[in-house]
């Protein structure tokens, strides 16, 4: 069977292929210097992991980096928190709103777990700020 490259992947909306796609906040964590914290939830059992490294300066995260196991909704939603932390003091992390990206990202009621690990993350990471 041959696939186009340019056909839209049914299951996905556009924003999670654009952000699956993009990936800018997935990179080699050892090349990240300076005072970092990390939280990792999930399980290989459950098909989804998230591990969350972050800089901190100033009691803020100055950069956000991800290594993720997972569907392609748990990587987007990975990349999106990145990009939504980086600046974010612990009180500020505690205001995110994770759970409106079920309906941002089309996220299926079944798949909600995913959400689930990025709250705990977050929570992980806000308790070590």
């Amino acid at each position: 069977m041959k696939l186009s490259k340019n056909k839209q992947h049914d299951l996905y909306n556009a924003t999670v292929m654009d952000l699956f796609h993009r990936s800018g906040y997935c990179e080699n964590n050892n090349k990240l210097n300076g005072v970092r914290i990390e939280c990792k939830k999930g399980d290989v059992a459950s098909g989804s992991i998230l591990k969350l490294i972050c800089i901190i300066e100033n009691n803020k995260i100055s950069l956000a980096r991800y290594q993720v196991y997972g569907c392609p909704y748990l990587i987007a939603s990975a990349e999106w928190l990145c990009e939504i932390m980086q600046g974010k003091s612990a009180s500020q992390l505690k205001q995110l709103k994770i759970m409106s990206l079920m309906k941002t990202l089309c996220i299926p009621t079944e798949r909600k777990s995913i959400i689930l690990i990025l709250e705990d993350v977050v929570d992980g990471i806000r308790l070590q700020l």
